[in-house]
């Protein structure tokens, strides 16, 4: 179901990226790593909606926030909205992240606009008493988004860009690995790159904490009809599977992705 919600701030964050924040009417039971369709635009260019992960949940203020790159006309669209606008909202869809009951530290690894989802995350972690540990990667310090806003939620913040001269032979989850080999992670999530995606897969092997990714797709409806955000995982048995990003993700564990 549609719902119709309103732009309450958007602010250009660096060039070429925006954090918009909207108002839903009613209550929205969003949780981090869920992501909501929508459509901006009342006419049929474009003509489907876009899909965004929750990049900070207000629900005390009845609003999210979401933090997008301008990829194509829809987006370029969405940089024109102002304070009272109206869009068009069909969430929250998908699974949601997972906080394991009872753990004491987590860890978020992310790179570039991969870090959207991650915000809402640490949030949600940091308020209820979980040690929060972030890792962060860009092309450029610049491009190092909501970096400020993790900093504030995060017990350490670890940051890695192309430009560094330690990049040429070093992950950003080197640091990771560094870190969980003196102290103890009950999950670890990452999000914007496949890289990093595989070496918190293995990793997860060699220091046994559980490993979560958030997908990132192209898909027309959020919902699985379209059949357009189909990714490969690897089942309990090792066989390989398909699964809809929107209906059985976005998070899956990392162990079961095929990237």
């Amino acid at each position: 179901m549609w719902i119709k919600g309103r732009v309450t701030d958007q602010s250009s964050i660096v060039p070429g990226y925006y954090r918009l924040r909207l108002r839903v009417p009613v209550a929205f039971g969003a949780r981090p790593g869920q992501f909501a369709m929508i459509r901006a635009w009342d006419t049929y260019d474009p003509l489907l909606p876009r899909p965004f992960s929750f990049h900070r949940l207000l629900p005390e203020k009845g609003e999210f926030e979401i933090l997008y790159k301008v990829r194509g006309r829809g987006t370029e669209l969405m940089t024109r909205l102002s304070t009272g606008d109206e869009v068009y909202i069909r969430g929250p869809l998908g699974n949601g992240f997972e906080i394991p009951h009872g753990a004491e530290r987590i860890a978020v690894v992310a790179r570039g606009i991969g870090i959207a989802p991650m915000l809402a995350l640490a949030e949600e972690a940091a308020k209820g008493g979980v040690e929060v540990q972030s890792f962060l990667s860009a092309k450029t310090r610049e491009l190092l988004l909501a970096h400020a806003e993790l900093e504030k939620v995060s017990a350490e913040t670890f940051v890695l860009t192309d430009d560094m001269p330690e990049a040429k032979d070093r992950l950003v989850t080197d640091m990771l690995a560094e870190v969980a080999a003196h102290k103890k992670f009950d999950a670890v999530y990452v999000c914007g790159s496949r890289r990093l995606t595989r070496a918190v897969a293995s990793l997860e092997m060699e220091y046994g904490f559980r490993g979560y990714v958030a997908m990132e797709s192209h898909m027309a409806c959020g919902t699985g009809a379209c059949k357009g955000c189909i990714c490969k995982v690897r089942g309990e048995d090792g066989e390989e599977a398909y699964k809809y990003v929107c209906k059985d993700g976005p998070v899956f564990p990392v162990r079961r992705v095929v990237v």
